[in-house]
């Protein structure tokens, strides 16, 4: 983790500890839950996810990934237990 490159809305961060081999892609200001000491569960809670990317065109597709992410998340009326999430495939992306 940097200061330099917090995990602000569109950036991309390996989720789990000690990082990977999921990532994320944040769709608000993240730096509080995933910057140092955002992840007081973790045994080295004072750490932090180390933030590696941003997402530099295909915003409008990261939202509607969202939207349909928190569509799905508590569908059954009951409130989301934090273990359920709703998997998006993403078939095609470029790494510059």
């Amino acid at each position: 983790y940097s200061e330099d490159y917090p995990h602000v809305k569109y950036t991309i961060g390996f989720g789990g500890r000690p990082g990977g081999p999921d990532f994320y892609i944040s769709t608000q200001d993240n730096s509080r839950y995933h910057g140092p000491g955002g992840q007081g569960h973790h045994d080295l809670h004072e750490e932090a996810d180390p933030c590696f990317g941003l997402v530099v065109v295909g915003h409008k597709v990261v939202d509607r990934m969202h939207r349909r992410s928190v569509a799905t998340v508590g569908k059954s009326g009951e409130a989301w237990d934090g273990k359920d999430v709703p998997i998006t495939s993403i078939v095609s992306m470029q790494v510059l």
